[in-house]
């Protein structure tokens, strides 16, 4: 067989594995529709929410916009926040309904109230604007602010816009508050928000003027692709404003900023060409002309309908006429972006396919336990002692679970957020019947590592396996978890298929506040240290070897695999006497 019909025969093969998780995932999506269906008709806010999404979508059934927003009323009706601001939003865009602007403040109201923070966000954006209710400054930082503080980075902005401007009506000018806000989202990633605290560092308002600073978030912005941050960092670059002065480099980024329409950065191009050879500037178009962004922007905006674009008038346009200071031409080599290295996207999509579709015959029989019945709303969560608010920032939950390739593909579908899976029966996150509910693997990997027993130390896991068991409506995660110093197993439940973690932790455990853990240990949350994602065999004592390969934490630094399964054998050295096998349970 020669190479071309190898090729043609591999190609076919990937193709028809496609094809066939295509079927499969269709098949499987029907299933669930009519499971989910079921439970709606019962009754079933939870599900009621899930159906009205599917319709929404179109995920195994036609795509119906006014029976979506029916399910969603049903589901409003009994409480849940996440639908009363989905209903809200048909309302507010006409989807499914006729528009009215009243009665989508109504819905915002509820779900606001419910502590719905996209929700929060939009009300606040209603009063700014007067749409569906009186204008009212005051009303709009309020509800900015409890949506800002759930890190909701679009109301983060906005609120740092409302101070800068000082608009009146119970909001007094305030720079200070300004900026702050504008960090807070700038360290989301919010292009916008690092352009304008840059202009806060370059004009000293809210902060101390230091127009280094401002060229670093100028340059966080520029490279997620906004134009007026894309200009203020050519001149900073013209200027020597940050750590060098580089003719060149200033002339590519405005190069990049008229390209994006910035008007400031056509007016400037001619000046800078004078102070380059045909040569550089040639250099600077090519290195222009291949440039890509970095990254998009951290979070998407809501569903805002008219109610897009609520910020004031910009308090910082004074920066953006900042004229180039002549001074001597200053040699310097253009430094080449390094072209992005490519995936192979399609194996990976592959493996998690078959991965997937091996999961979904992993069936397992069970009997709901009617000790306990969860009974928590995606934003009207539980709290009992053994919970922690302070998690992660929202939108950087949302990202984890998004970067998912099957996510990107849509084969991954998320379910509401929640707490505490709504209808579920027996202990939380001990039963299978109530799951965990976490945005994917890497969210199943914080959430382990912030988990402390009650001896107050951390645990080591692995993943033993994938199976079905209702009410959860797809394939729940099971791990075997140990105590550190040996001194308690677990074997707990988790559904990955949220945008956020739950802040809550089954009986007898306690959640680390994310406040409290060091930037390190945030890093390596992320990386599955110290467990995995697969079975270990002879756990815990085969883990130290997986870990050493682990290529997460050997992307991090070059052979921190070997160090940190240094760490993991030296804690179960420490614990030799606790591994009995009359000790460790069957699990």
């Amino acid at each position: 067989m020669n190479y071309v019909t190898r090729l043609t025969a591999c190609i076919s093969l990937l193709f028809s594995i496609v094809s066939f998780a295509s079927d499969a995932t269709d098949q499987e999506n029907m299933r669930v529709v009519k499971f989910v269906q079921e439970q709606a008709e019962k009754g079933g806010a939870f599900y009621q929410l899930t159906l009205g999404s599917y319709y929404e979508d179109g995920i195994g059934v036609e795509k119906n916009y006014e029976l979506s927003t029916q399910w969603y009323r049903k589901a409003a009706e009994g409480g849940l926040g996440e639908a009363q601001f989905k209903l809200g939003g048909s309302y507010l865009t006409g989807q499914g309904v006729k528009k009215d602007p009243e009665e989508a403040v109504k819905w915002l109201r509820k779900a606001s109230e419910n502590g719905h923070a996209n929700a929060q966000y939009l009300l606040g954006a209603a009063y700014a604007k007067g749409l569906g209710v009186e204008k009212n400054l005051a009303n709009t930082a309020i509800w900015w602010r409890k949506a800002a503080d759930q890190g909701n980075v679009h109301a983060q902005n906005d609120l740092a816009w409302l101070y800068s401007d000082g608009a009146g009506d119970g909001v007094e000018q305030d720079f200070s508050e300004s900026a702050k806000w504008f960090l807070k989202a700038s360290e989301q990633g919010n292009a916008k928000a690092q352009y304008f605290l840059g202009c806060c560092y370059a004009l000293g308002k809210g902060v101390k003027k230091d127009k280094a600073e401002a060229a670093r978030w100028y340059q966080k912005s520029a490279e997620q692709g906004y134009p007026a941050a894309q200009y203020n960092l050519g001149v900073a670059y013209a200027n020597g404003e940050g750590e060098i002065k580089d003719y060149q480099d200033a002339y590519g980024w405005v190069l990049l900023a008229a390209a994006g329409g910035n008007d400031n950065a056509s007016a400037i191009l001619g000046d800078l060409e004078k102070m380059l050879s045909p040569s550089e500037q040639q250099a600077s178009r090519s290195w222009a002309k291949k440039w890509k962004p970095q990254k998009k922007q951290v979070a998407e905006t809501p569903r805002t309908g008219t109610l897009a674009e609520t910020s004031p008038a910009n308090p910082y346009s004074d920066i953006s006429s900042s004229k180039i200071t002549q001074s001597d031409k200053t040699a310097s080599a253009h430094i080449s972006l390094l072209n992005t290295v490519l995936m192979i996207g399609s194996i990976f999509v592959v493996c998690f396919i078959a991965i997937l579709l091996w999961n979904r015959n992993r069936k397992k029989a069970s009997t709901p336990s009617d000790t306990l019945k969860c009974t928590s709303t995606s934003h009207s969560p539980i709290t009992p002692v053994n919970s922690s608010t302070d998690d992660e920032p929202l939108s950087k939950q949302v990202d984890d679970f998004n970067a998912n390739p099957l996510v990107k593909m849509g084969i991954m579908k998320a379910l509401p957020d929640c707490d505490c899976y709504p209808d579920a029966t027996g202990s939380f996150g001990v039963s299978p019947t109530n799951p965990i509910p976490v945005n994917g693997h890497n969210g199943t990997f914080v959430y382990l590592s912030r988990l402390r027993s009650k001896s107050g130390v951390g645990f080591m896991w692995h993943r033993l396996g994938s199976e079905e068991t209702p009410p959860y409506p797809k394939p729940i995660d099971v791990y075997e978890l140990v105590a550190i110093d040996a001194s308690e197993w677990r074997k707990l439940y988790f559904g990955i298929y949220h945008h956020r973690r739950s802040t809550m932790a089954p009986d007898g455990l306690t959640l680390l506040p994310w406040s409290q853990m060091k930037d390190i240990e945030r890093v390596m949350a992320k990386t599955g240290f110290p467990g995995h994602n697969q079975k270990v065999e002879n756990f815990p004592f085969g883990l130290p070897a997986i870990i050493e390969k682990s290529e997460m934490l050997n992307k991090i630094m070059p052979d921190l695999g070997k160090t940190m399964a240094k760490t993991a054998q030296k804690w179960i050295n420490e614990n030799k006497g606790k591994w009995g096998a009359s000790y460790m349970p069957k699990v």
